[in-house]
């Protein structure tokens, strides 16, 4: 009985980090909310020693996760994790964002996992340790765009369905080791508007990264790669504007007033044929 109680509280803990939005940008366990208590023995909600737990390893404030497979026990956790194969379903404020489908080791995903986006889309790939190592059968290819510094570097990027522009910010942010918290992302025959979340403004970088000294260069880097992708896809004659919950951007070194678009120096270099790599 001791054992079981030292699992239900880590699990307890989890729960609170959870519902308080306490998120770590170095990813953090997560329990799936349908192997919570349903309520009977128990307050509705609750963990039991039947919970199981699924990593996430770029949390976002707000999300859940459902849980549809296998599972083992793990002393990682003290207690069960998603294991063989199965499905997580993950939620943000309560809409659905995407349902993981494959395979699953100590709660991640590990072999080949079909994503299923809430816009229709697909992408597969294969994954080990939830490291995302290769996309396969992709029915259509393009190209995201990654700035280190003032040095652009093109990537491709395999997609099935429509492309959307969530699905490119997808892609660049497993590009970059660090998730684009965008709210929309709206496209029209004349502007793109990207309105970020506020827990993305300023950007800066990972908590345990030493790649960029200078913050206001990772910010500028960051920015000029979701602009670069998706002027590339959409329409580099577009005027694109960045937004932080439908207001003006206020970061470390760029501060965007209203009605005032940003401005990639390097595309523009490109756009009238001068070199930029």
């Amino acid at each position: 009985m001791k054992y079981c109680n030292m699992r239900i509280a880590f699990f307890a803990l989890l729960v609170i980090l959870l519902l308080t939005g306490m998120v770590s940008a170095e990813g953090q366990w997560m329990v799936a909310t349908n192997t919570l208590s349903s309520g009977v023995g128990r307050p509705a909600g609750q963990p039991t020693e039947d919970s199981v737990a699924v990593w996430n390893p770029s949390p976002v404030a707000g999300e859940t996760v459902e849980w549809f497979g296998g599972r083992e026990y793990s002393p990682d956790v003290s207690g069960f994790v998603a294991q063989g194969y199965g499905r997580a379903v993950w939620y943000r404020q309560g809409v659905l964002v995407q349902s993981d489908e494959g395979t699953y080791f100590n709660g991640q995903r590990h072999g080949r996992i079909v994503q299923k986006l809430a816009d229709g889309g697909m992408i597969v790939g294969n994954w080990e340790h939830g490291v995302l190592k290769q996309q396969t059968e992709p029915e259509h290819m393009t190209s995201i765009y990654k700035y280190n510094d003032h040095k652009v570097e093109q990537y491709p990027l395999g997609y099935s369905g429509k492309l959307t522009p969530m699905r490119l910010l997808v892609g660049l942010s497993a590009l970059l080791s660090e998730p684009i918290r965008a709210n929309s992302v709206t496209v029209t025959d004349a502007r793109i508007i990207v309105d970020l979340s506020a827990a993305s403004a300023p950007i800066l970088p990972p908590a345990n990264s030493t790649a960029y000294a200078d913050l206001t260069i990772y910010e500028e880097s960051v920015l000029n790669s979701i602009a670069r992708t998706l002027w590339e896809n959409f329409g580099r004659d577009k005027p694109l504007y960045f937004t932080v919950e439908g207001k003006s951007y206020q970061g470390r070194s760029c501060v965007l007033s209203d009605g005032v678009p940003f401005a990639n120096i390097e595309l523009k270099q490109a756009h009238r044929g001068m070199p930029h790599d």
